[in-house]
């Protein structure tokens, strides 16, 4: 009762907190991410190509966020299994684990890598910070997650001038972006992956704030 008021990050979240009987006024902000130049930068996109030994013709998505069961980033390696049947393809995940569940998830994701044989197309960095780097190496950015409130990942990709192919949950929608793609939280791997093999490789790299 000493609480005034709360925050959420979206408008679905506060809807999502009032339907669970928050009974303090609920306002909605959201974060605009701002990005510094080596997120459009040329150098740093073939320095980090390079470093992960992807070619300039293949096309590199990136997945972001710790391994977690929200994240799914096992869905995201059928995906890329997927993807791969049409087009050279990378995935790249910037994440790192951060508990016992984390180390689990980590399993799922190696388990499909090597029962799908993607093991040579898939990278794992680990957390890396700066992002924007890896942002300039990327092509597209692909969220999976089962949930969100409002993804700082597909925003920050966004400004960018990155597409993102993504689960339509939580406050994705309220983007609003013409480079977000955004399906059915139950959509299947093979609807991702031909989002993403339509998708150009970038040959100029712009920010395109939003």
């Amino acid at each position: 009762d000493s609480v005034p008021g709360a925050v959420a990050c979206a408008r679905a979240v506060r809807e999502e907190m009032q339907a669970a009987g928050c009974r303090v006024p609920v306002t909605a902000l959201r974060h605009r991410p701002r990005l510094g130049a080596a997120a459009t930068d040329p150098a740093a996109r073939a320095a980090i190509r390079a470093s992960l030994g992807v070619a300039d013709g293949t096309l590199l998505v990136l997945a972001v966020g710790a391994f977690k069961p929200q994240k799914d980033h096992a869905r995201a390696v059928e995906v890329l299994a997927a993807l791969a049947k049409r087009r050279d393809a990378v995935l790249v995940i910037l994440g790192g684990i951060l508990d016992t569940v984390g180390r689990s998830e980590l399993g799922r994701v190696l388990d499909a890598a090597v029962r799908l044989g993607i093991t040579d197309r898939l990278r794992l960095p680990g957390f890396v910070s700066p992002i924007e780097p890896w942002l300039a190496a990327g092509d597209a950015l692909l969220n999976v997650s089962r949930y969100e409130g409002l993804s700082i990942a597909t925003q920050e990709a966004l400004a960018a001038s990155l597409p993102v192919v993504a689960t339509d949950v939580g406050g994705q929608g309220e983007i609003g972006h013409e480079a977000l793609a955004l399906l059915p939280a139950r959509s299947d791997a093979e609807e991702f992956a031909r989002r993403l093999a339509q998708l150009p490789l970038r040959r100029v790299l712009a920010g395109n704030p939003f």
